[in-house]
């Protein structure tokens, strides 16, 4: 039996009793040494009172799409929704999102931003209904998961590489990628704009600057530099959103480079010999803050659906954009996830009546 069609049926399975849903399966595979993913299911399913669209068209709505009918989305990278407040009150037509991984700087240190025009998927979407409703999303019914039997055999085809791990502990490994994972809705009414990130496993605050090791070389595991205009002092770069660059703290440059403490990614790297590190706790001292992702946690929404709403009126379609992406900055969003497997659903429910 076709693999995709046990998949189909399991989904369509759990979200029988579902107001409106998305499913999604993702594949995770290691490209140009940058997380990615290949999605190859989608599928929607709506009940009689909330139907779905991509296309305002009022004969198109209905109770499923097929992924042939959505956007195609050739690969997923880590992107963040960090800056969120530079775009959000210029009300954009789709949420912006910024890549992760870009090491340039200006030359006092400050690193560029660039906006990531790929890496996620983004779809413009419709709902309908025959009444005056707030709809919101129902944290019962929506997830995010491994797909545990997917990664057990991608586990076991790249064992040979990972001799100190047993498969167990491999496809362990590849399953926490799924805390990295968010939704995000955007409603683009002019008068009514709104904007959601949606965390399904949310566990605290995710910090969004720090020093980062984004060369991601296993033999230089060293946090990202720059050379200060003029001179020929090295400092640590300081990436994210912060308040002002003024109260960065650096020490005075090392004499050695330091040790390397657990297992090296993009946030746990070594400080190189000769450069000034960032001292994060006398930056804090000084008046540094960094921005802190402005996410909902599914336990946060079960227990209070009117934390993420909007109305949705009768026989009036109402936009929304969907997007599914990986936030760069959560501590889960490391190289060692690579090649997982998840399955994903996104559940819509009507809040209350207006």
């Amino acid at each position: 039996m076709n693999n995709k069609k046990i998949i189909t049926a399991l989904l369509v399975g759990i979200i029988a009793l579902t107001s409106l849903s998305l499913s999604f399966s993702l594949a995770w595979y290691n490209a140009t040494n940058f997380l990615q993913v290949s999605p190859f299911k989608v599928e929607i399913v709506g009940e009689r009172d909330l139907k779905i669209s991509t296309s305002p068209d009022i004969d198109s709505f209905k109770e499923s799409l097929s992924y042939s009918e959505l956007e195609q989305v050739s690969t997923f990278a880590p992107v963040s929704s960090v800056y969120l407040s530079s775009w959000i009150d210029q009300k954009p037509s789709k949420p912006v999102f910024y890549d992760n991984s870009y090491s340039y700087t200006d030359e006092d240190g400050t690193p560029i931003r660039r906006i990531s025009p790929y890496g996620y998927y983004s779809q413009e979407l419709y709902l309908l209904c025959d009444d005056d409703v707030y709809v919101t999303v129902d944290a019962l019914e929506s997830y995010i998961n491994a797909n545990d039997s997917f990664n057990l055999a991608y586990a076991s085809e790249i064992a040979n590489d990972y001799p100190q791990y047993t498969i167990e502990e491999i496809v362990e490994r590849l399953g926490e990628l799924r805390k990295a994972m968010r939704f995000s809705i955007l409603v683009p009414d002019e008068n009514d704009y709104r904007y959601y990130i949606l965390d399904p496993h949310k566990e605290g605050d995710v910090i969004l600057g720090g020093v980062l090791d984004n060369s991601l070389d296993a033999l230089a595991p060293y946090y990202d530099f720059y050379r200060a205009s003029g001179t020929n002092e090295l400092y640590e770069i300081v990436y994210g959103e912060y308040n002002d660059k003024d109260y960065i703290v650096y020490d005075e440059a090392l004499e050695s480079d330091t040790p390397l403490e657990g297992e090296a990614n993009v946030f746990n790297a070594c400080h190189m010999e000769g450069v000034h590190p960032f001292n994060l706790e006398k930056s804090i001292e000084q008046g540094l803050e960094f921005s802190k992702e402005q996410s909902i946690g599914f336990d946060e929404l079960e227990q209070n659906p009117m934390r993420m709403y909007f109305p949705v009126y009768r026989h009036t379609p109402r936009k929304i954009v969907l997007s599914i992406y990986i936030e760069g900055w959560d501590t889960d969003c490391v190289n060692a996830n690579m090649g997982a497997s998840f399955l994903s659903n996104l559940s819509f429910k009507i809040a209350r009546e207006m």
